[in-house]
Parts: structure tokens; sequence; C-alpha cells
């Protein structure tokens, strides 16, 4: 008997132990969120580190990762996700979850407020990753070798020399 491609209706199962979901019924969305106040605290290791860790979150949140970008001062994802998982519960979840990462490691790197969530079309898929690939910046340490040395884990101290940025206040500056 042929396999057939579309079935997968409500007797489908998106999520684990099932059926997964046929790619024709799958959506994109692309996911971005920047480091506390835009700065740029990610050292090259840790961005690296936390790229993989994003991809293994995909996994566990059957969650494609088609592209994931994580430079000084922001992530970047485009995830391919069923129709039945909310959007804003997939972002929370990997932000969550990577700040939780980010802590284990002692990197002094936090997130700033909110995400930015927009779906994308599957013609435009293969552009943006090509413009996701094109922004990824040159690296800014060696710290490429010590992760490697570590199994894929940054070492504990994150860098050492860099510091939390301190948080102002909307009312700081009046004295009040």
């Amino acid at each position: 008997m042929p396999k057939r491609g579309g079935e997968g209706g409500a007797g489908g199962r998106g999520g684990r132990g099932g059926r997964r979901t046929p790619a024709a019924h799958r959506l994109y969305a692309q996911l971005a969120w920047p480091t506390l106040g835009g700065l740029p605290l990610l050292g090259d290791r840790h961005a690296r580190a936390l790229e993989r860790e994003l991809i293994a979150l995909c996994v566990q949140l059957d969650v494609e990762p088609v592209e994931v970008r994580v430079s000084a001062d922001r992530v970047q994802l485009l995830v391919r996700f069923g129709p039945t998982q909310a959007l804003t519960d997939v972002a929370r979840r990997l932000k969550r979850a990577s700040l939780v990462a980010l802590r284990r490691w002692r990197c002094p790197a936090r997130w700033g407020r909110g995400f930015a969530a927009s779906t994308v079309g599957p013609a435009q898929v293969h552009r943006l990753v090509r413009r996701l690939r094109a922004e990824q910046p040159p690296s800014r340490d060696d710290g490429a070798s010590d992760t490697a040395a570590s199994g894929g884990r940054p070492p504990p101290g994150g860098g050492g020399a860099r510091t939390r940025p301190r948080r102002r206040s909307p009312g700081s500056a009046a004295g009040g």
C-alpha cells in the first residue's frame, strides 16, 4: 500500500511519542531577542555554546531549528514548528532555558525584555537563511579552543573581565 503524504488530520500527533506532523502542515517563524540593553555581552565561545544549546532545546520542544545565530548582542532563530504549538510559548521557553544555560556557565550576559516573533512563508526561508548567515560577525575572541577543550561546554567564569551593566530606572537621574 503506498504511503499517503497528507495524513495527519485530527488523529495525528505532533508531539512526543506519536506520529510527526507532516511537513506540509508545519510553519516557519523567525524569533529574536536582545541582550540586556542591547549591549555586546556575549563572547564568541559563549555564543557558539549557546547556539548548540538552543539547537538541543529546539529538539526537546519538537521544534526544528532551521538556522540558529547568536551574536554578541542578540539571538536569532529560524524555526519550523507544528500548527498546534503556540509560537509565543516556544519563544518564551527557549529564552528562559537559554538564560539558565548562561547562568550555569557563569556568563554575565542577561536577556533584555521581550522578544520578536514573526511567521515566515516557505518561499522566504532560503533567503532568510542566507541573510542570517551573512550577518554572522567574525570571531571576537580566542574562546573557541577553550570550548572545544571542555567538551563543548564553556569553562566556568565566562571570560571574567566583563561585568553586568547597571540598570537605570526612569527616575534615577532626577534623584528621586
